[in-house]
């Protein structure tokens, strides 16, 4: 097998340089591996839309996401119309 050069493509992924042989992903998948990275490591256990409200929130606000400038928490709140009680998930700053 060989390795890719400056000028081979991998699949959709095109390097951005030769002398650093860093890969430029397309921003679908991109977003798509953030997503998943802060999921496994940095909000382990979290629902996905909170994670994906978490990084849109980072994107928003100029912030690395990577950095966890945003913390997930889940909230017991109680409707004005019966005492259930439902989860809901915040973030915060």
């Amino acid at each position: 097998m060989q390795a890719a050069t400056a000028t081979q493509t991998l699949g959709n992924v095109t390097p951005i340089s030769a002398a650093t042989g860093a890969l430029a992903l397309p921003a679908e998948e991109r977003r798509a591996l953030a997503l998943k990275v802060m999921g496994d490591s940095l909000y382990p256990g979290a629902k996905p839309e909170s994670v994906v409200m978490a990084y849109e929130y980072c994107q928003a606000q100029g912030l690395d996401p990577l950095l966890k400038p945003v913390h997930i928490m889940q909230v017991s709140v109680k409707g004005a119309k019966d005492a259930r009680g439902a989860i809901r998930t915040t973030s915060a700053t």
